[in-house]
C-alpha cells in the first residue's frame, strides 16, 4: 500500500511494538506491521525511515517495500 499524500511527511506516528500508525489532519489512521520491535520512525524524503531495537534500519517507501541499511 503506498503512502498517500495526506500520510506523506505527517508528524503524527504512534509506535506500539511491531506495528506503526500514521495520522493524517482529519485524524484518519494508516497502520502497519513491520515485523520487529520499532525503536524510532521519521520521514526522509518521501520515505519512511525506521529503526528497530536491534539498530537496523529499514527505509520504507510504501506499507510493503523496504531496504536495509
Amino acid at each position: 500500500m503506498q503512502f498517500t499524500d495526506n500520510f506523506l511527511n505527517t508528524d503524527k506516528i504512534e509506535i506500539e511494538g511491531q506495528y506503526i500508525s500514521l495520522f493524517d489532519n482529519e485524524g484518519k489512521e494508516m497502520k502497519f506491521f513491520v515485523g520487529e520491535a520499532v525503536k524510532t520512525v521519521s520521514w526522509v524524503d518521501n520515505k519512511l525511515m525506521v529503526t528497530l531495537e536491534n539498530d537496523s534500519i529499514r527505509l520504507y517507501k510504501d506499507t510493503i517495500n523496504f531496504g536495509d541499511f
